[in-house]
This record gives structure tokens, C-alpha cells and sequence, in this order.
């Protein structure tokens, strides 16, 4: 009886280590899930970000407006030039 009792504590704390085990692997993947998750958001508000940017790009006004305000172009005969010494 004795031995019978031993062996099914032995098996009780092998169970329970292994069970433990599995709790700790699911907290920590839990984590990493969630961490994804965030990484997914903050990716996909970059790449809202990004196509917005593409479409502005996409308008000969804007592109027009950046290169006489940032590249001091200027336009000369319909053809572009930028300008050496910006005002």
C-alpha cells in the first residue's frame, strides 16, 4: 500500500510539473502574441501613413510645390532648373 501511494505521488508531481510547464509556455507566448499584435498595429498605421504619402506624390501640384520650396527649382520655358543661389 505504501509503495502504491509513493508511486502515484511520484506520478501526481510529475503531472503537476508538466502542467506547470505548459502554463508558463502558454503565458509566454501569450506575451509574444500580444506583442504582435501591437507590431501589427503600428505597422499598419505606418503603412497608412506611407500610401497617403504615395498619393500625394501622385499629384503633379504637390511634387510641383516640393521641388520649388525644397530644391529651389524654378520653372524657366516650361522645363525645370534649379536655382544655385536660393533666395
Amino acid at each position: 500500500m505504501r509503495l502504491r501511494t509513493t508511486i502515484l505521488l511520484a506520478v501526481l508531481f510529475v503531472l503537476i510539473l508538466i502542467y506547470g510547464g505548459l502554463f508558463f509556455a502558454t503565458v509566454k507566448i501569450k506575451i509574444q502574441i500580444s506583442s504582435l499584435d501591437a507590431e501589427i498595429e503600428a505597422l499598419k498605421t505606418r503603412n497608412q501613413l506611407l500610401t497617403y504619402e504615395y498619393l500625394k506624390l501622385q499629384e503633379p501640384t504637390y511634387v510641383e510645390t516640393i521641388a520649388k520650396e525644397k530644391l529651389h527649382m524654378i520653372e524657366v520655358n516650361n522645363f525645370y532648373v534649379v536655382e544655385i543661389n536660393p533666395k
